[in-house]
């Protein structure tokens, strides 16, 4: 377990390494646009993958902790800018928009929750940060998309000055040692990350672009479920994790060339429905049908497309999660109870 001021340390370490990837990223827009060339793009993608990778690494580190909010925002920094720079790298193909357009919706969540708690500067950076991406994926043909790339320069300035401020004050948060963790990692983070999956693979091309975007998605996903796992979250952690894992073995397997596995998506839908009947039996109706749904959904899967039942499985999953998370957290942040804490 890491102590807490080694957590207060990797937090605002973090929000500093937000900020230079947002500056590398946002720099790169105007430079792009008006065909300017600084450098080579190869060490540019290289470098902004390194960086992307440590970000998710430290959000992982921090997730199930007092920081898990900084966690989400580097995880979703990482991500994003490592899948744009992966993919560039291997297969010299752009990013994932719709992946960055339904990541703007849980950063803006975040700066409106750091503005209730009276923490305007994060929220002004978050907000920034969350508008920057919606002006860039829905306008990245277009010279719209330079104020997002300005944006991102804002937005990482004021990250880089917070992470460095705290790391000079040595910030902390208050550490509540009667919550449970664990559980709040799994079902706010774990769920919103699962939430973001289900809508990208439903609606998504499925490329090569969706693939690289897939395997990092879901390798946050079936780390979070083994964490929580670790920490005794079971059922909830065990779904996670079986819908990860069939995630990140079709990914793979893509990248490979193969055409993924129809077994495994089955055989995750068994024990996903089965935790549905659990859920069930315990009364935590807002978990039984989406999983009872996913498990019925998926058996046809053999008798179609590799992929089609899969999308529609996920989409029926989709609301019901996404309003567990929400609800999870703003219990968490705000005290707000707008789903039975029983459920």
């Amino acid at each position: 377990m890491y102590s807490k001021s080694y957590l207060d340390r990797i937090a605002m370490a973090s929000l500093f390494i937000v900020g230079v990837v947002l500056l590398w990223a946002g720099f790169n827009y105007p430079l792009t646009f008006f065909n300017v060339i600084l450098f080579d793009p190869e060490p540019y993608n290289i470098i902004k993958t390194i960086l992307s990778v440590s970000l998710i690494c430290m959000g992982l580190i921090l997730v199930k902790s007092h920081h898990m909010t900084v966690a989400i925002i580097a995880i979703i920094t990482g991500i994003s800018a490592g899948s744009f720079s992966a993919t560039s790298l291997m297969f010299h193909m752009g990013g994932d928009y719709l992946m960055d357009l339904l990541f703007a919706f849980p950063l803006l969540l975040i700066a409106i929750l750091y503005f209730f708690q009276g923490r305007r500067y994060r929220g002004y950076a978050t907000g920034m940060f969350s508008v920057s991406l919606v002006v860039m994926s829905m306008f990245s043909e277009y010279r719209l998309s330079l104020i997002g790339g300005f944006g991102l320069l804002i937005s990482g300035g004021m990250f880089m000055l917070l992470g460095i401020i705290g790391l000079l004050r040595k910030e902390s948060v208050s550490y509540d040692t009667e919550r449970d963790y664990g559980f709040e990692m799994v079902s706010i983070a774990g769920f919103m990350f699962m939430t973001l999956y289900t809508i990208v693979s439903s609606f998504e091309v499925y490329d090569y672009t969706f693939y690289v975007v897939s395997l990092m998605l879901s390798l946050v996903m079936v780390t979070i479920a083994i964490l929580g796992l670790m920490d005794g979250v079971l059922l909830e952690s065990l779904m996670q994790f079986m819908y990860g894992f069939a995630c990140l073995i079709f990914a793979t397997d893509r990248l490979l060339g193969g055409e993924g596995y129809v077994i495994t998506d089955f055989g995750a839908g068994m024990i996903i429905g089965i935790c549905g009947l659990m859920f069930l039996l315990r009364r935590q109706f807002t978990l039984a049908i989406p999983c009872i749904l996913f498990g019925v959904l998926i058996v046809p899967g053999f008798e179609f497309t590799q992929g089609f039942i899969w999308a529609i499985a996920s989409s029926a999953m989709t609301p019901f999660i996404a309003y567990y998370s929400l609800s999870r957290w703003l219990y968490r942040d705000i005290g707000k109870e707008i789903l039975p804490i029983t459920e």
